[in-house]
């Protein structure tokens, strides 16, 4: 009979990523779980939700249920399991006393998976084959807390998981396993955590097995293109208007997981959580046309500022307040607009009109 690995897991008790981690771990016929060691903190639930839309509830909804279809199978493998034999500790502090009772378990691996305490070099040094971290993004980009969020945010078109070994810095050591993942378009940060948990723990088979046969084709990062993301602040989800019109929407599309992006007119706040720019728009409503894009219709244009250009009268005020190299968020009431005329399907009668205008150069 093949000795089993001994597997002491470090794993958030309030992260599905953990939970998962978990569960594949425990249908692995060559590993031995040992015991669990969480970070529960109740705090972070209270955190989840407190902005939701319509829309944002039902996109959240379609891709959970895609999700649990998708980790069905391992939960009914591991729906009858006695997990009494299990050790599960909750220390408030990783200490030499907590490393004592470690290294009385021998445990043949530390795996961590979702586990936000750093753990200290005294602990990663007590496995006899070592102490690995299960990472969604694809480092060195995006290590920290929230790769989903930030990845969204900052525009990319590629995301990932990978396992590296832990050091004294966070997500900072030598990759055994790496698997990319195209990041599709309208993609939301629940979507890629579903996406990464996914293809995370499919990973843990082929490194049982580079485990079991102590061969790690390791691999180390390239520090100086790391990039290092902390948890996402209410802060990161207000919306610059300086920032240029895609940065804009990809926050948006960023916050759409239950959060989301915000601003601020006079002293309310304002949630945004659907936008089209440039020929998405005209897209969307059927006036887009490629003869004017090659023209360059959809680029920035230039007008001649005077009492008679013939702009509604918002926008006219709007513009005479700004400077080169400003950027406005202009919101138009509809008396200053077209008023009960409407224009095409585009505008209805008395709406509203909101506008972000940049000044890019001036001449006399």
């Amino acid at each position: 009979m093949k000795k089993k690995l001994r597997v002491l897991l470090f794993a958030n008790e309030n992260s599905q990523f953990s939970k998962l981690h978990l569960l594949k771990l425990l249908v692995q016929t060559q590993v031995e779980l040992i015991g669990i060691i969480t970070n529960h903190n109740q705090s972070l639930r209270s955190e989840r939700i407190k902005f939701v839309s319509v829309y944002n509830f039902f996109k959240r909804l379609q891709d959970r249920i895609k999700f649990e279809l998708n980790v069905f199978p391992l939960k009914l493998q591991t729906l009858f399991f006695n997990y009494k034999s299990i050790r599960i500790m909750h220390p408030n502090k990783l200490t030499d006393r907590l490393a004592s009772e470690i290294v009385l378990m021998n445990p043949d691996l530390i795996i961590s998976a979702g586990y936000y305490q750093k753990i200290p070099n005294f602990i990663l040094k007590i496995p006899n084959i070592g102490s690995f971290n299960f990472h969604p993004s694809l480092l060195p980009a995006y290590a920290g807390g929230n790769p989903w969020f930030w990845v969204i945010a900052k525009g990319e078109k590629y995301t990932g998981v990978s396992i590296h070994s832990m050091t004294s810095v966070y997500d900072a050591g030598d990759i055994v396993l790496q698997k990319r993942i195209k990041i599709a378009i309208g993609a939301t940060e629940q979507y890629l955590f579903n996406l990464t948990t996914i293809a995370s723990i499919a990973l843990i088979p082929i490194f049982i097995k580079m485990c079991i046969k102590r061969e790690f084709p390791m691999k180390a990062q390239n520090l100086s293109k790391r990039s290092y993301y902390s948890k996402v602040t209410d802060l990161d989800r207000k919306i610059n208007w300086y920032e240029n019109a895609e940065s804009i929407k990809n926050l948006i599309q960023a916050c759409l997981s239950g959060f989301g992006a915000w601003t601020e007119i006079g002293d309310k706040r304002l949630w945004i959580n659907k936008v089209n720019i440039g020929k998405e728009i005209n897209e969307k409503y059927g006036y887009y046309d490629v003869e004017k894009e090659n023209k360059g219709f959809y680029d920035p244009v230039s007008m001649e500022l005077s009492p008679k250009m013939q702009l509604i009268e918002g926008f006219k005020e709007a513009i005479y307040t700004m400077n080169v190299g400003d950027i406005i968020y202009c919101y138009i009431p509809s008396d200053l607009a077209y008023g009960s005329e409407s224009k095409g399907n585009l505008i209805a009668p008395n709406s509203d009109l909101t506008f972000i205008i940049q000044m890019i150069t001036a001449e006399n």
